[in-house]
């Protein structure tokens, strides 16, 4: 027998197998793991959303109701009915303005201008009535004579203060005296006088 000694090794074929079992088993582990781990995700985030839809949800309720109290009710009526005064008042600035515009438009007749129509009546002639409105001036008269009333036009076409003076009717008129044999004629006019930068409009 030789000097060396031979050691005795104990050889384990399933070693390997029993190896591949335990990895295999570790894989599972982790898997189940993360498996779990990602259910567990999933159920924590549908828990979160339902959760915040509801409480969302039940703060829309609380809002519709509120807005449905009698209270809101009655103060939407009420700002409803202050819109609707603010724009009556303010279709009313409108008309208040446009109303203004067309005053200040205006020249007042003032004693001045009738002072000045009135120095133009020729002697003879009396006025019948007299009337205006924003665009004309009309005076019914009567007159000894159709040259006065010509006259009259003349002086009043001088005053430059209307744009056209027309003579629209000229009628005789006789009267008679019981106790004279004498007929005394006069003549009755109507003149239009269209006013120039005056109550324009």
């Amino acid at each position: 027998m030789s000097n060396l000694t031979l050691q005795k090794r104990d050889y384990n074929f399933f070693s390997m197998e029993l190896d591949n079992k335990e990895s295999s088993r570790k894989k599972r582990i982790r898997f189940f793991i993360l498996l779990f781990l990602y259910i567990a995700l999933i159920a924590g985030a549908y828990y979160l959303s339902d959760r915040t839809i509801s409480t969302t949800q039940n703060k829309i309720d609380d809002l519709d109701a509120y807005l449905a109290s009698e209270e809101v009710t009655a103060q939407r009526q009420q700002v409803t009915e202050k819109q609707r005064e603010i724009q009556n008042l303010h279709q009313f600035d409108l008309s208040l303005q446009a109303f203004n515009q067309h005053l200040e438009s205006i020249s007042i007749i003032g004693t001045e201008y009738i002072g000045q129509i009135n120095s133009a009546v020729p002697q003879g002639l009396y006025f019948e009535n007299i009337s205006m409105d924003a665009q004309m001036l009309q005076i019914q008269g009567i007159a000894p004579s159709r040259q006065i009333i010509a006259e009259y036009l003349n002086n009043i076409q001088a005053l430059g203060l209307f744009q056209d003076v027309h003579i629209s009717d000229i009628t005789t008129v006789t009267t008679s005296d019981e106790t004279s044999e004498n007929n005394e004629i006069t003549y009755t006019f109507a003149m239009s006088c269209q006013l120039k930068d005056v109550m324009e409009q």
